[in-house]
């Protein structure tokens, strides 16, 4: 384990909604797509909106498209689901990851 990835869990044990992201993605860069989903899960159910992106682009890029548009459909009930929704177009020409 990495010093980033030890800061991460560090600040995701904590709560940080924004590490629970950065985790994500660094654990999806590193093949751990379960792992991944988890904390892109979490953070995106406490509202953090680039959580919400990535775990579409997440779940479309594991063959889950419906359940990517259930989750991106449940997202647009508010700003934060605006923000996603507005980053959507990005998620399907990118498919990269936000922090």
């Amino acid at each position: 384990m990495g010093e980033a990835e030890t800061a991460y869990r560090r600040a995701a044990d904590a709560g940080h909604t924004g590490a629970k992201n950065n985790l994500g993605i660094l654990l999806g860069e590193a093949g751990g797509m379960d792992e991944a989903e988890d904390f892109f899960r979490q953070a995106a159910d406490a509202g953090h909106t680039d959580a919400m992106r990535n775990l579409v682009i997440l779940l479309d890029q594991t063959g889950r498209a419906d359940e990517a548009e259930i989750f991106l459909r449940r997202a647009n009930d508010g700003v934060a689901g605006a923000k996603c929704l507005c980053g959507l177009a990005t998620c399907t020409t990118s498919r990269r990851p936000h922090a």
